[in-house]
């Protein structure tokens, strides 16, 4: 497998992602990102929006065979959006982070089973960082379909 393409390819579509999930936040209110479908059940627009940024940068880390960054997983179900900006900046710094991972020189073994342990067996590096980008997707979609359940119950 072509590490530089693939990592290339990766590159890409996890900096697409970001830009649609910013427009996907931006001109809401702060009541809208912290909206939630049913108030226990679904997420609001921060959640996933939080959670897909995190989870994305430790498969980074995963699939380049770098040490995890801090991460409070339950908390990110948790998100809540304060002022108009502080959920944009925080996706902002946790973008820039996975932009940089994708940067690194592409000299990783993509079909190598990882080495560590925790990680569900055989899982290789090319997985952690289709994984990583396949999340973040899903994540986005439900991002969508929340702003989209949003307007309608406002009548926009």
């Amino acid at each position: 497998m072509p590490g530089e393409a693939f990592g290339h390819a990766a590159q890409r579509i996890i900096v697409d992602s970001l830009g649609e999930m910013r427009r996907g936040i931006e001109g809401t209110t702060t009541e809208a990102r912290n909206w939630r479908p049913d108030a226990t059940e679904m997420n609001s627009l921060a959640v996933p929006a939080v959670h897909a940024h995190s989870s994305t940068r430790e498969w980074l880390c995963i699939a380049y065979g770098l040490a995890l960054p801090e991460r409070d997983r339950d908390s990110e179900f948790e998100a809540v959006a304060g002022s108009p900006d502080s959920l944009l900046q925080s996706i902002e710094a946790i973008g820039a982070d996975c932009r940089t991972l994708l940067q690194r020189p592409a000299n990783t073994e993509w079909s190598e089973p990882l080495p560590d342990a925790s990680e569900p067996s055989n899982v290789s590096a090319a997985w952690a960082l289709l994984h990583g980008v396949e999340h973040r997707r899903e994540h986005l979609g439900q991002m969508s379909l929340t702003r989209q359940i949003w307007e309608q119950a406002a009548g926009r």
